[in-house]
């Protein structure tokens, strides 16, 4: 089974995603978002569901904030974000 990847991007998909996406029901590897369609030209068909993915990455350390507090410092937190891709 060939892993995911975006179509626009062609890049593959990573992690947790690879295991949603092969667990729809939909049998191409290539995903896009509604707006990546939309982008592209394309038409998403009246009443189509989508396969919700997850999204995350660490921000910037926060190690140069003289506010923050030491153990503020230690931390560096992460962003959780979701879509929907077609």
């Amino acid at each position: 089974m060939p892993l995911p990847r975006n179509f626009r991007t062609d890049k593959p998909y990573r992690g947790v995603n690879i295991l949603l996406l092969w667990s729809s029901p939909y049998s191409s590897p290539f995903w896009l978002t509604f707006k990546q369609a939309l982008d592209l030209k394309g038409a998403v068909r009246k009443g189509e569901k989508g396969t919700p993915i997850v999204f995350y990455e660490q921000l910037q350390n926060r190690k140069d904030d003289q506010r923050a507090t030491d153990e503020r410092k230690e931390r560096i937190p992460f962003v959780l974000s979701y879509y929907t891709v077609l």
